[in-house]
């Protein structure tokens, strides 16, 4: 045996030997994490149009939290009448294949998004409005796409068809999509304040990995807006991903908490990338609940 296929050969004994320690690492670590919940995961988002004669959808689920958690769940894909886009039933059994599921058991990262897309083709039954539905059952989220046509009769005599396809969606530019940010509104005894992702008009859905946004309350002191570092958490940072379709926007939520610091003069101020954008001017702040205790900065994530 020559020196190069010896090793070869050891080269790949070593693989062999490894690859069950590195999958025990991995499944030990899974094991500390938390479960994906509504803390780590917004709600997801799915589009749906249509490609030469097929329709093709696709749907994405992301990530807002800060830190990894697992996620073992449950993923079903259903071609239904737009009247059903909310319901768990109407799933048009006379296309082969649907509902489309899949089983997910994966670490997500802050910043992470899965994507899964599938193609309906042949609809040779009665036309009118349609719409491609995700649902997670164990986060109990659905998720509809936009009403659609179906896709063109090919074949009366063959079936009407959902299948898997590999997702060819793209990342989004920084032209893509607009940024807003804002104090928000009174909420309970916090004031809930966002950064909010809105995909431009004409624009196909586009993917956001691993986007860092850092959300800050200023005070304006002497003409100079400067952070406030009174606030404990402020600036806020999260790391998060979502795919933008023209359905609607992605919030990212903070809330303000027990400000006894006076002024009249707050904005909201955050970095997306490496833009920036300041919001309006308000007067009034998170209010004063104990002048003992600090005010702080926390994420939210839109409920109690």
């Amino acid at each position: 045996m020559n020196l190069r296929l010896l090793l070869a050969f050891f080269a790949a004994a070593a693989v062999l030997i490894s690859a069950p320690f590195a999958a025990d690492r991995h499944a030990a670590r899974a094991s500390t994490l938390q479960a994906c919940g509504e803390d780590n995961i917004p709600l997801p988002s799915t589009d749906a149009r249509r490609v030469g004669g097929d329709v093709v959808g696709v749907t994405a689920l992301g990530t807002w939290g800060t830190s990894a958690c697992v996620l073992r769940d449950r993923l079903s894909f259903a071609v239904k009448r737009s009247r059903d886009r909310f319901s768990r039933g109407g799933v048009i059994r006379s296309i082969r294949g649907n509902p489309a599921t899949k089983i997910v058991n994966v670490v997500l990262k802050p910043g992470s998004v899965l994507v899964y897309s599938w193609r309906w083709r042949n609809w040779c039954g009665a036309g009118g409005h349609f719409t491609l539905q995700a649902r997670w059952s164990g986060l109990a989220y659905i998720a509809p796409s936009q009403t659609v046509k179906p896709p063109t009769c090919t074949s009366k005599h063959s079936s009407s068809t959902l299948s898997k396809k590999r997702p060819s969606i793209t990342t989004c530019s920084a032209a893509a999509y607009r940024v807003t940010t804002d104090l928000g509104q009174p909420f309970l005894t916090r004031l809930i304040d966002l950064v909010l992702l809105t995909l431009r008009k004409r624009h196909l859905p586009c993917l956001l990995r691993h986007l860092h946004i850092s959300f800050a309350v200023q005070g304006q002191s002497n003409g100079n807006w400067m952070t406030l570092s009174q606030i404990e958490g402020n600036p806020g940072k999260r790391t998060v991903g979502t795919m933008l379709t023209q359905s609607g926007g992605f919030d990212v939520f903070w809330a303000w908490f027990n400000w006894c610091g006076g002024g009249n003069r707050f904005r909201a101020f955050a970095k997306v990338g490496t833009r920036t954008v300041a919001g309006p001017t308000w007067t009034q702040g998170a209010t004063c609940q104990d002048p003992q205790a600090p005010s702080t900065l926390t994420p939210s994530y839109g409920h109690l």
